[in-house]
């Protein structure tokens, strides 16, 4: 792996290294593969990409946690505490 880092430097090697986990190759072979083909473009276009940020109309969809159903089958369960609980 050393070598493999002088020859095509600890950035590239470091890539490579990250294209090939996200599939589970850890093989060597796999690894020099990539570094002398390179990774594939349409992968390094894909993790460049950011998150879009979100618009006033999409804020608007944003709930706090407490405004769920959970808490508030919990509250009725402590209103009415002489009924079973069922269980899903």
């Amino acid at each position: 792996m050393l070598r493999l880092a002088d020859k095509y430097g600890p950035k590239r090697l470091d890539e490579a290294c990250d294209y090939l986990l996200n599939f589970g190759a850890t093989e060597l072979r796999r690894l020099t593969h990539v570094l002398e083909n390179g990774i594939p473009l349409y992968w390094k276009s894909t993790q460049e990409l950011s998150p879009a940020p979100l618009t006033e109309q999409a804020l608007g969809f944003l709930h706090p946690a407490d405004s769920f159903a959970a808490k508030e089958v919990a509250d009725e369960r402590e209103r009415r505490p002489d009924q079973p609980t069922q269980d899903p």
